[in-house]
C-alpha cells in the first residue's frame, strides 16, 4: 500500500470514527489503524558501501592546494585522480569548505 492509499484509508476510518455509535464500531477503527500503521513503517537501514578514497589528512589538504597552484589548468577531477581521492573534496577543500 503506498502513502496516498493510506491517506485515504485514513480519511474513511475518520468519517467512520464521526458517527460511530458503538464500542464495537470504534474497535474496528482502531484495527484498521493498526493496520495502516504497519504499511507506513520504514524499510531497515540498507549499510552503506564502505569509503572509496583515502581520508583527507592536513597533508592531503596541502597537496590539493599545491597542484591547484602548479597546475591551474588542471580541472578538479584530474587534481582527485593524481592524489586518490574524491573530486568532491578537492572542490571543497578549494572552497574553504574544508580547513
Amino acid at each position: 500500500m503506498k502513502l496516498p492509499d493510506v491517506q485515504i484509508e485514513l480519511r474513511d476510518i475518520a468519517k467512520f470514527i464521526r458517527v460511530a455509535k458503538q464500542p464495537h464500531q470504534i474497535e474496528y477503527c482502531a484495527k484498521r489503524i493498526d493496520k495502516l500503521a504497519d504499511e507506513i513503517s520504514r524499510k531497515p537501514a540498507i549499510s552503506k558501501s564502505s569509503a572509496k578514497s583515502r581520508r583527507i589528512t592536513a597533508a592531503v589538504k596541502c597537496s590539493i592546494v599545491n597542484l591547484h597552484e602548479l597546475h591551474p589548468d588542471w580541472s578538479q577531477q584530474e587534481i582527485a585522480v593524481q592524489l586518490g581521492i574524491n573530486a568532491g573534496r578537492v572542490s571543497e577543500t578549494l572552497a574553504g569548505f574544508r580547513t
